[in-house]
């Protein structure tokens, strides 16, 4: 965010079909444009995380690492389509980021810690408890 120049910069993942998509690809400089967000808006809680996304979910992983506090620890599994589509992020030094790369068949299912929710799971999009676990969390 430059305020006395007047900018921001943002990130698009552009994918076939996708309405920003289109937008980016035929913006100009200079065109005036509208913006909402950020989406959810929240930052995950916790001196522990496990994050995980796809090149959706770059942009939003690449803004909860990079503003984390510097203790935080944990791991962010990011799965994108090849090696050249990893880009540095900025991170707390005790938070390991994992790149799983599709053409090498790589998944985030291949890495996600099977594990079961604590007991002080919350749901908060309906702000309650979430249910008793079962066992472990399928793969």
């Amino acid at each position: 965010l430059d305020p006395a120049a007047g900018r921001f910069t943002f990130d698009i993942f552009e994918h076939e079909g996708g309405r920003a998509t289109t937008w980016a690809r035929n913006a100009t400089p200079g065109e005036t444009v509208g913006l909402t967000g950020p989406g959810s808006g929240d930052f995950p809680p916790g001196q522990e995380i496990l994050i995980a996304g796809d090149e959706t979910a770059l942009p939003a992983i690449r803004r909860i690492l990079a503003l984390s506090p510097p203790d935080r620890t944990g791991l962010a599994l990011l799965e994108v389509a090849t090696e050249a589509d990893i880009c540095a992020l900025d991170h707390p030094p005790g938070l390991a980021v994992a790149w799983l790369l599709r053409d090498r068949t790589e998944t985030l299912w291949d890495r996600a810690p099977a594990t079961e929710p604590g007991p002080l799971c919350l749901d908060r999009r309906r702000e309650r408890a979430c249910p008793e676990s079962k066992g472990p969390v399928p793969r």
